[in-house]
């Protein structure tokens, strides 16, 4: 196990600090558009793997591999962004007791932005659910399952406070929590480990629990791909001219 280098992760931000402080001063529509505009630059679904692997994944889902969808949401909390997760709860079938995002399986008919957004209607509520709007949609990624997932990143448009606007069905959910976007840009809070026949992946510290498998990977291409770079941008439109750090 080891921690990633600062050095690495705060290129785009120039220092850590920097970069709280221009999440914390910005509103989260600036950060909601900037995110937007990033997607669109691309002209398509964000990669988060390899081209060898997403053709891979791709086979897959042609061949008739199950198909799921996850919403990453993003909201501000304390008028702070923060990302939302759940711990799952001992008393489901898989992936007990683990941060999970909310999401499911695709209905027929259904696409992947629907289903994200009906399953975190199911999970947390239809009061969670209301007033989020998709920004990005992912390319597909794969659980060790084998069913191909597609995460959608969404932004809510007002406050969100999870007592009041979250409710979970506790045979499912066991918690609901979030942490501050510039906590998990925080190199401090990541670090990398080895799994036997994975490789190196991502895993986040700071919640009620770690998150790690493939909610730590789709979170940290979320943060890398869409967020940072806006985070980055406030961070040197606040920066005084002729400040190196």
């Amino acid at each position: 196990m080891r921690r990633s280098t600062a050095a690495a992760r705060t290129v785009l931000c120039g220092t850590v600090i920097r970069c709280a402080r221009a999440l914390s001063a910005a509103p989260m529509d600036t950060i909601q558009r900037c995110m937007l505009r990033r997607a669109e630059q691309r002209g398509g679904p964000v990669p988060l793997v390899t081209r060898k692997v997403q053709e891979s994944i791709t086979r897959r889902r042609e061949n008739g591999a199950r198909t799921a969808a996850v919403l990453v949401p993003i909201a501000s909390v304390n008028d702070e962004p923060h990302v939302v997760f759940s711990v799952r709860s001992d008393k489901v079938s898989t992936h007990k007791s683990q941060v999970s995002f909310p999401g499911g399986h695709i209905e027929l008919n259904e696409s992947a932005e629907q289903a994200a957004l009906r399953e975190a209607r199911e999970e947390f509520g239809p009061d969670f659910e209301s007033g989020f709007s998709v920004v990005a949609e992912c390319r597909e990624v794969l659980a060790v399952t084998g069913t191909v997932v597609t995460p959608v990143v969404a932004c809510r448009s007002r406050p969100l406070d999870l007592a009041r606007d979250v409710v979970y069905e506790e045979d499912e959910v066991a918690e609901v929590f979030s942490l501050p976007v510039a906590h998990l840009l925080d190199p401090t809070n990541r670090e990398e480990r080895m799994y036997e026949n994975r490789g190196r992946l991502p895993v986040f510290h700071g919640g009620p629990a770690e998150i790690w498998g493939l909610t730590a990977y789709v979170l940290d291409g979320v943060l890398e791909k869409l967020v940072r770079p806006c985070v980055g941008g406030l961070a040197a439109s606040e920066a005084p001219r002729g400040s190196g750090s």
